[in-house]
This record gives C-alpha cells, sequence and structure tokens, in this order.
C-alpha cells in the first residue's frame, strides 16, 4: 500500500480535501487482494516508523489507521479499509480473512477469486494446445519425463511410475515448507519404500 494508495490518498488531502472525501475518493480507485492470513504475511509497524521512512506525517497516517488500531499500522488491514472493493484469494482464505480483518472490512464488499496464472505466461503449449483428456494425459506424461531426465543429470533418480509432489513455491517461512518434514520417520519411510518422490523446487 505504500507504493500507490498511501501515497494517493495523501495528495488529495493535500489538495485540500477532508479525509472522509479522500477516502471516498481513494475507495473509488482501488481494490485490494489479501493472500496470507497469518501475522507474518501480514506486518505490523509503528507510526513513528512508518512516518519516518515513508515520509508521511504522523498525524496523516493515524488518521489513515488509528480508528482501527491506534497502536500500530497494520498494513494488510489498512489496505482492506482504503479500498473500496477487497478479495480473499479462496473460498475458505475469504472465512479465515474475515475473522481477521472484519474491523477494517466494516460493511463493504469482500468476496473471494480464486487464485489462477496466466496461461500465457506460465502454460507451455504442449497443455495449452491438449484438445481432449487422452492428450492432456500424454503431455503431463512427456513432461515427467523431462523432470526425471533433468533430475538423472544431477544424480536424482526417480522410477517412472512414482508418484512425485512438487513444492514449487518461493521458500518462505509463513509458506510452510517445512510441515511435510513434521514426521520424518514417516517421510523416510515412504521415501525408502519408493511410495513417492519429493522435490523442493521453491527459491
Amino acid at each position: 500500500i505504500g507504493q500507490y494508495v498511501l501515497p494517493f490518498i495523501f495528495r488529495e488531502m493535500q489538495k485540500g480535501a477532508t479525509f472522509e472525501k479522500a477516502l471516498q475518493i481513494t475507495r473509488r480507485k482501488f481494490r485490494f487482494t489479501t493472500h496470507t492470513p497469518i501475522d507474518a504475511g501480514n506486518p505490523r509497524y509503528s507510526y513513528g516508523d512508518v512516518a519516518r521512512i515513508g515520509g508521511y506525517p504522523e498525524d496523516f497516517l493515524h488518521l489513515v489507521g488509528g480508528r482501527k488500531d491506534s497502536n500500530s499500522f497494520y498494513t494488510a488491514g489498512i489496505g482492506i479499509y482504503l479500498s473500496g472493493k477487497a478479495n480473499a484469494v479462496s473460498v475458505r482464505h475469504e472465512a479465515k480473512a474475515r475473522k481477521i480483518f472484519w474491523n477494517y472490512i466494516e460493511d463493504r464488499e469482500f468476496i473471494s477469486i480464486t487464485n489462477g496464472t496466466s496461461q500465457d505466461f506460465w502454460q507451455p503449449e504442449e497443455f495449452k494446445n491438449a484438445s481432449n483428456p487422452l492428450e492432456l494425459l500424454m503431455v503431463k506424461h512427456d513432461y515427467r519425463r523431462k523432470l526425471r531426465s533433468f533430475l538423472g543429470e544431477r544424480n536424482i533418480h526417480i522410477h517412472e511410475g512414482t508418484m512425485t509432489i512438487i513444492w514449487a513455491r518461493r521458500f518462505v517461512e509463513y509458506k510452510r515448507p517445512k510441515l511435510i518434514l513434521y514426521d520424518t520417520e514417516w517421510l523416510k519411510q515412504k521415501l525408502y519404500s519408493n511410495e513417492f518422490a519429493l522435490v523442493f523446487a521453491g527459491k
């Protein structure tokens, strides 16, 4: 919110708008998506730090966020509060987010929009062009062979029929990448018995 929303509402107030009027204008311009329903993904900062780093008067920041939380500047909550509409990224996430941000959502529209990916950017042409389930299955098998070949060049060998679980997300703590390591004895048993293979591909 620091790059777009805060500068926008601040400029509106510098032009002479009251906070309430500036808030109306801002809400007509901005939409907000919240992603992570835990504190680690939604940091809180002191008003003094935000004023010092952002260059805003502290009384302005208290106008923006102090009505909801006078002790800390809650970036995700304020992003929702300043936006005309906001959304979570799945139905279950919406239910969780409503419990976290209820006082920032107020009576405005807050919906779920299931996450998707850009076909043009992420999806290989072979997947996009598959015209029936059989063709799609053949493409998946072909890419599994490419994956096994890629790993084999690095002396990591996976049997063709082994189910393969891949972590292909950013390897950051709040996404809980180590959760699968919770029961290491169970995991070793499954890996050694070739029930599945585990590939961490995040960065």
